[in-house]
């Protein structure tokens, strides 16, 4: 009886001791969680008409520059874990090889860097040299970004996520018309 007890008091100690490190981390964890939405609601996304900021890439530690050209640009920012991706791969593609005579398209991989460069594209694509930075500037989430920039720098669309027959034919329309 007597070691009944003492068993009894050992479990119910080994219990309050597992139990109240967990209770304070679930706590901690929610904190965290509404910080991280907060921080969410007070990263500024890109918007048309403001400029796209250069990326620093690993190529010849060289800038990509979107302002004074002679095309417009259409950037693919892209990771190759994502799923759009893999859809929206068949719509940049198809851009290519219709408007490579009015845009030049660069894309830029934030994830799986080995599988990007087996891609059969023929456009580059370009790894930024500071993946924080440029995630920071661009306001990269889990999903692809498709932005048309004008030959002067300034965003003209921006499609985050998967893009539909609609998109194409918006950044078609777009990509056509001409900049003064």
């Amino acid at each position: 009886m007597k070691y009944n007890k003492l068993i009894n008091f050992f479990i119910g100690l080994f219990v309050l001791l597992i139990l109240i490190p967990l209770m304070l981390l679930i706590v901690q964890n929610r904190k965290l969680k509404g910080q991280i939405v907060l921080l969410r609601k007070e990263i500024p996304h890109l918007i048309v008409n403001n400029y796209a900021p250069p990326i620093a890439v690993i190529e010849e530690r060289e800038f990509l520059y979107f302002h004074n050209n002679s095309k417009k640009t259409l950037l693919i920012i892209f990771s190759t874990f994502c799923t759009n991706c893999d859809k929206n791969l068949t719509f940049w593609k198809r851009l290519d090889h219709q408007l490579k005579d009015k845009v030049q398209i660069i894309a830029v991989v934030s994830k799986g860097i080995e599988q990007a460069q087996t891609l059969k594209v023929n456009f580059p694509i370009y790894v930024p040299e500071d993946i924080n930075g440029f995630i920071n500037d661009y306001k990269v989430s889990n999903s692809s970004q498709t932005i048309l920039i004008n030959k002067e720098g300034e965003i003209e669309w921006i499609k985050a996520g998967e893009l539909n027959s609609d998109d194409y034919l918006k950044i078609k329309e777009l990509a056509l018309k001409l900049n003064f």
